[in-house]
């Protein structure tokens, strides 16, 4: 059964030579790099692509494999940087298309250099198989705290190789899958960023690693992740800080040296370990996560080489680990944590909500003033009475179901300048759970509007 939604557009067109709005470039495998770069005289390389942008401008890359780096200032390719974080610059792959970025041998697949800033980089495959270092570098100096600024990872699939993401300060890093990496998923080593919403899976090191040898990192956000499958094979290809070769590490998550972390509203499940503060950790807030069936400890608050200070840890849910909670830091604020049977829905199918009469509802303690105001999938805290223990309130809607639909439209329509005109956009099941569905339009050249 078709799902029809209508779009009413309204083309104005504007006077003048003046620059009044960022354009949009178009890159593809098919394409030339003598070409102008629209949508049907696409450039060939992204690097050629990179050079025609302005700030604010958007790079759409069409569906291939496209074997280049995206490092600033080598090889032609460049990150222009956007005017500020609400007027990114944007290199995206076109909507609905797979777009993977597969560089030859080299350290990195991505690398923003420490000028850049606001730039916005989505949708895309980083194909780390051929790199030695990280797959995406957002660089930095310690010693002179420079940093590349405002950049933002939007759901892109991050996958081999040594790292994936090193070195982000100021940054978003949202709805990204990181996985099958030998080392860390994640090594955050600078000021100010936000970890939301990504799947960082089947790492051989940590998932994340919150930590810079050289001076303290500050804070940063983790909620709504979903970390499982990491850190039970690490492999550089020789680690100074172990000693070896290849070793089990003692958590997915290590949050360390810094000041005012807050990691909540996540799920950590089937890894070696939970999640470890301490290592100079100072005012790190650990609360509302779902830790569970993890080889070693759930959370462990170490006071180990300098320790944790001042830990606020409250609402979690750790279960089936290989011990649940220790405390050895200092001024530890343990409260309202579950380490009994929590009565989930179905464990063995990452399904953490919450069966009728789990103890933790209705058991935790309000955190509402302190940032935790949704559950991890988006219902607000609490839904009855006081606050639920771990990552879901009771009776939160479970993610939707994945559906695939297709789409035709009612063919070409014209319009006179300054007037508007109606079409339709027929979405057809392919496969999934029917359900209602909303349709937009980014920019004109996304639906197919143009003007003469």
């Amino acid at each position: 059964m078709g799902i029809t939604a209508t779009i009413v557009l309204a083309l104005m067109c504007a006077i003048g030579s003046a620059r009044v709005q960022a354009a949009a470039y178009y890159v593809a495998t098919t394409g030339n790099d003598v070409n102008a770069g629209t949508i049907a005289a696409p450039f060939k390389t992204i690097a050629r692509g990179s050079k025609a942008l302005a700030a604010g401008d958007t790079l759409f890359i069409r569906q291939g494999t496209y074997a280049e780096a995206m490092i600033h200032g080598a090889n032609g390719f460049v990150f222009r940087n956007g005017a500020s974080k609400n007027a990114r610059t944007r290199y995206s792959a076109y909507p609905g298309e797979e777009v993977v970025v597969k560089a030859p041998a080299g350290n990195f697949v991505v690398w923003f250099g420490q000028t850049n800033a606001n730039i916005e980089l989505s949708d895309l495959v980083l194909n780390g198989t051929n790199t030695v270092s990280y797959v995406v570098r957002i660089d930095g100096d310690f010693d002179k705290m420079i940093w590349a600024q405002g950049i933002r990872l939007l759901r892109n699939d991050i996958r081999y190789g040594r790292f994936g993401i090193a070195c982000a300060a100021d940054s978003e890093i949202i709805g990204n899958e990181i996985h099958d990496l030998r080392g860390y998923g994640m090594y955050t080593c600078g000021d100010n960023g936000l970890v939301e919403g990504n799947i960082i899976h089947d790492n051989g090191g940590y998932a994340i690693h919150h930590f810079q040898q050289n001076h303290t990192v500050n804070n940063w956000i983790f909620r709504n992740n979903v970390i499982y499958r990491n850190g039970r094979a690490y492999y550089p290809p020789y680690d100074p800080y172990f000693g070896v070769n290849r070793r089990e590490l003692p958590a997915a998550v290590f949050l360390s040296r810094g000041q005012n972390t807050r990691f909540y509203n996540n799920l950590v499940y089937d890894n070696t370990g939970g999640v470890i503060v301490g290592l100079g950790a100072v005012n790190h807030f650990v609360a509302n996560n779902t830790v569970y069936d993890n080889d070693k400890i759930g959370i462990d608050v170490s006071g180990a080489n300098s320790g944790s200070l001042n830990a606020h840890v409250a609402n979690n849910l750790t279960w089936g680990n290989g011990s649940q909670i220790a405390n050895t830091g200092t001024g530890t604020k343990l409260e309202a944590n579950l380490t009994t049977d929590p009565q989930v829905v179905n464990a063995a199918a990452a399904d953490f909500h919450l069966r009728s009469g789990s103890p933790a509802i209705n058991a935790g303690v309000n955190l509402y003033s302190l940032g935790v105001t949704k559950d991890f999938s988006g219902a607000a805290r609490p839904q009855t009475g006081a606050f639920e223990m771990g990552a879901y309130e009771y009776g939160s809607a479970p993610a939707p179901v994945a559906f695939n639909f297709s789409l035709s439209n009612g063919g070409n329509k014209s319009v006179t300048q300054g007037a508007s005109v109606t079409n339709s956009l027929t979405a057809t099941l392919v496969s999934g759970t029917a359900q209602a569905v909303s349709l937009s339009c980014m920019s004109s050249a996304i639906c197919g509007i143009s003007s003469t």
